[in-house]
């Protein structure tokens, strides 16, 4: 309130005919089209008028690349129907920058009192807080700079500059003040008009400082007792009482925004939050209409009454739609007591036919790297896993019970076990030298010291993406496309504006890494380190300098770091290059760099495997997996047939089919014996392609089923209903229930309406017919789907789709 009505009042004041809005910044990825649309109708009813959309981004660098998100123009899925929302405001722009902007309260801005040291702060908590109590009580007003107040004018009890009238002037606690603005107070008390004081009263100026007996005498005079109040609700209360209103809803459970215009001859109110139904007053007289932005069509309306000065009448809207009520030269027509029309309410449950419309074009690289002539469309990131063992002997069956399983996302994968934290202080001596000789360790293998047992915890990452989650460093507002290569994370995660630090746990600050270095032959490799340098590191049971002698096979890793922050701890063979520069985009420095050894936490099992599980999509054909290891697949239970396709990186392509297509979403499990190292996600290096014929759906979240968690885009909802000749002759009303995040309704193949923003309702009645009618629905999303594996602060919400309940009303 209080950015918006300072913008417009200068506006007002200075005769500005626009205000500049730069909109939706930092809003996030989930800005729907019904969060755009809100936010727009609430700073135009506020006294804006010029909309800009924050970044329109270049690039988003395979989403990397932020800058206060959403960049919510031509890459946001929904922006195949934002031509409706522009086209609207636009005409909103246009019709509120006419003519005068009606207020009967000026409130002074304290500009003084801050330049005088007097009282400043409060001065300003004071404006500021009457501001938003006076308007979410709905009487509008502007912030008046003293200059302002010095060139107006009084006329009867009126104080007018540039255009602008106003009935109260409020002093906010100001001690100090301009002298000319106690010359302008006294003469619009003189007047007859209103003025009050909030708080303190002046007691300084810039005539003569403070003692001033001229001060002193006109404050006595303006300000007598009954104008000296000492809260906001005081202030409602003295304008109630002196001034008729200007709009009121009194039964609405909140008052509703609001903004009256003088356009020419008519009296334009833009009312946003309004039930429909609800009665409301308005101070303006004559014909009445309702202008709807969207279409730019006008229709009368009638009122309950209406007087010489002022008419009540019934909101035509939902309290979600900007509701244009204009008074022209005339009389209004007074409705008549007419039945109210009988109907009844059809639900449309049941399943949808649905069918995915991809919209992620990533030819420049935008939502990810390396680019591809591709659309970005249903794709699995995330897996129920588990390491292969005797209670996953039935692991392929549809019914198997996986909720005791772990979420894995693709490309992270255990690569140390960690314990800890241990007390700074803790003489682990012991302890130390039983783990250095470890040849094998794993969750079971737990630790006791002090009388408290310590259980080993796998640590992930991705030799590409580093932290799941944290990417590291991060530029003010957002992701710059960096890839930290500090892959160890350790204590407590705390968010600041650029980064994220790592704080002490309550257990301690101690922490111990455990894993083995896979070497392909005896050699000699060299330690790297970064970062947070490890208090002791151990490899083959003795202590590591800079290059350590590696045996064939499994080398047992040991490294102890003293304090929480972030590290890395690589081993290279000294034969590859020192000197190495990442070409792969939007990787570490480690992804794919000749020599780096790979770490194994599960060395003594002879043919490590994994298992994988999750639903797919609806209307599943194939599925497309880059794995690093042998795999098979099976859709609710029965094998899927397999072909592979090995590349040169030493990962092999598959494709998967069912043996039948269903329409509904499948149980898909995955077993994968898994190469050295490369375990949980880290087996499935890239996301799992769904290829996916039109299916059948609930109306629902559909970032419920897995195979569409990630997905933004667009999908058809498709229905067909019967109507009997009555109801295809009466009014028939589609009600969609709730949408995330835009709508085009097409009935019997014709465009009935698009929809952006709520009521989520479609008249259809010129639409139908007796008999068999098609209900085809496209839904757009937006971009938070897609970011939920990308380390973006600015995700929000992923819920999608048509949520329902969907229902037909006829009357």
């Amino acid at each position: 309130v209080i950015k918006n009505k300072v913008a417009a009042s200068i506006a007002h004041l200075y005769e500005r005919p626009r205000t500049w809005l730069e909109g939706y910044h930092s809003s996030g990825w989930s800005t729907s089209s019904a969060d755009v649309v809100d936010a727009t109708w609430r700073t135009f009813v506020m006294g804006h008028n010029l909309r800009t959309r924050h970044g329109l981004y270049y690039t988003t660098n395979g989403g990397y690349w932020e800058w206060a998100p959403p960049c919510n123009h031509f890459r946001m899925p929904y922006w195949h129907h934002m031509g409706e929302f522009l086209r609207a405001s636009e005409r909103l722009s246009y019709l509120m920058s006419q003519g005068r902007h009606r207020a009967d309260v000026a409130i002074l801005y304290p500009v003084a009192a801050v330049e005088a040291g007097m009282g400043g702060k409060e001065a300003v908590r004071a404006a500021f807080d009457l501001g938003r109590h006076l308007y979410g009580r709905g009487i509008d007003f502007d912030f008046m700079d003293f200059e302002s107040l010095a060139r107006s004018q009084v006329a009867g009890n009126e104080l007018r500059v540039a255009g602008e009238s106003y009935r109260v002037l409020v002093l906010p606690s100001m001690r100090a003040v301009r002298y000319s603005t106690l010359e302008k107070a006294l003469e619009f008390h003189r007047a007859g008009g209103i003025v009050v004081a909030l708080g303190e009263v002046p007691e300084a100026s810039d005539r003569a400082g403070s003692g001033d007996p001229e001060v002193g005498a006109i404050v006595r005079e303006v300000f007598p007792a009954d104008r000296r109040l000492q809260s906001v609700t005081e202030v409602e209360a003295l304008v109630d009482a002196t001034v008729p209103r200007d709009f009121v809803c009194p039964k609405a459970a909140k008052s509703p925004l609001v903004q009256h215009r003088k356009i020419g001859h008519r009296d334009v109110y833009m009312v946003y939050g309004a039930p429909q139904g609800c009665e409301c007053t308005f101070r303006a007289a004559g014909q009445v209409e309702l202008w709807d932005p969207w279409t730019g069509e006008t229709r009368p309306l009638s009122a309950i009454s209406q007087t010489a000065a002022s008419t009540h009448l019934r909101m035509p809207l939902s309290e979600t739609e900007a509701q244009l009520i204009v008074f022209s030269t005339g009389h209004a027509v007074i409705e008549a007591n007419t039945p109210a029309a009988t109907g009844h309410r059809i639900p449309l449950a049941g399943a949808w036919e649905f069918e995915l419309k991809p919209t992620l074009d990533n030819r420049w690289g935008d939502y990810r790297l390396p680019a591809s002539n591709t659309f970005i469309g249903a794709e699995v990131r995330r897996f129920r896993y588990m390491d292969e063992m005797a209670s996953t002997a039935n692991a392929s069956a549809r019914a198997f019970d996986d909720s005791s399983w772990r979420t894995v996302t693709n490309s992270y994968g255990p690569r140390f076990w960690k314990l800890g934290p241990f007390p700074a202080d803790a003489d682990l001596s012991t302890i130390e030298r039983t783990l250095a000789k470890l040849t094998s360790v794993g969750p079971r293998t737990d630790v006791e010291f002090t009388g408290r047992r310590y259980a080993w915890t796998p640590y992930e990452f991705s030799w590409r993406w580093s932290v799941e989650g944290d990417a590291g460093h991060q530029g003010y507002h957002g992701l710059k496309g960096e890839v930290s290569e500090d892959f160890i994370a350790l204590g407590t995660p705390r968010f600041e504006s650029t980064t994220t630090t790592y704080k002490a746990e309550p257990g301690g600050a101690r922490y111990y890494l455990w894993t083995t270095a896979v070497a392909p032959r005896e050699m000699d490799a060299r330690v790297v380190t970064g970062g947070s340098v490890p208090a002791g590191a151990w490899i083959n049971g003795a202590p590591a300098g800079s290059s350590v002698r590696l045996r064939t096979g499994a080398n047992p890793v040991l490294l102890r770091y003293d304090a929480p922050g972030r590290a890395h701890f690589v081993l290279e063979d000294t034969a590859s290059p020192v000197e190495w520069k990442q070409t792969y985009p939007l990787a570490s420095r480690w992804y794919n760099k000749p020599g780096v050894i790979e770490f194994d936490t599960r060395p003594r099992e002879a043919r490590p495997a994994g298992w994988y599980r999750f639903r797919s999509a609806p209307g599943l054909r194939a599925l497309t997996i880059a794995a690093r290891g042998k795999l098979q697949a099976w859709a609710d239970g029965e094998p899927m047939s397999v072909t592979a396709a090995p590349r040169a990186d030493g990962v092999t392509v598959y494709k998967a089919a069912p043996k039948r297509v269903s329409p509904r979403p499948v149980q898909i499990a995955i077993r994968i014996e898994q190469q050295r190292g490369q375990y949980g996600g880290a087996a499935i290096p890239e996301p799992i392609l769904e290829a996916c014929a039109p299916g059948l759906v609930e109306a629902g979240d559909w970032s419920l089923i897995d195979g569409l968690a990630s997905y933004s885009g667009g999908a058809w909802y498709r229905k067909t209903i019967e109507l009997d000749k009555e109801q295809a002759a009466g009014t028939v009303l589609l009600d969609l229930g709730r949408v995330v995040s835009s709508v085009e309704v097409h009935i019997n193949g014709k465009l009935a309406a698009t929809r952006l923003a709520p009521p989520w309702k479609v008249d259809i009645s010129k639409h139908v017919h007796p008999g068999a009618n098609r209900i085809e629905v496209l839904v757009y999303n937006t971009l938070a789907n897609h970011y939920q594996d990308i380390p973006t602060r600015y995700r929000g919400s992923a819920v999608s789709g048509l949520l329902g309940p969907v229902s037909l009303e006829v009357r």
